[in-house]
């Protein structure tokens, strides 16, 4: 099931999802669990791995990416990078009006 960050109604749900996100030990449980805010994509360069996710947004339009480094030794590595700065973003205070 998708989610973007407008689902995400309660606290107690918001605070679930990120730990999720913490708790992911491979490869593999960790794209899993990204792919759930988004499309992430592993790629490999001629300077090493680097990865990124299209974000799931709830407004008509709009998209935005978070990305990791460039240059990281293994996929491991840059999908990590990136699930803490989807987790930093998610973590985020809404600003107030």
């Amino acid at each position: 099931m998708n989610h973007d960050i407008a689902t995400h109604k309660t606290r107690a749900e918001h605070d679930a999802a990120t730990a999720r996100l913490r708790l992911a030990r491979s490869l593999e449980e960790m794209l899993e669990q990204l792919s759930r805010f988004g499309q992430p994509r592993v790629s490999l360069l001629s300077r090493g791995w680097h990865a990124h996710i299209t974000m799931h947004t709830s407004a008509a339009g709009a998209q935005f990416e978070v990305q990791s480094d460039f240059g990281h030794r293994t996929p491991a590595a840059a999908v990590d990078q990136l699930r803490n700065r989807v987790r930093d973003i998610l973590n985020q205070e809404e600003p107030q009006s």
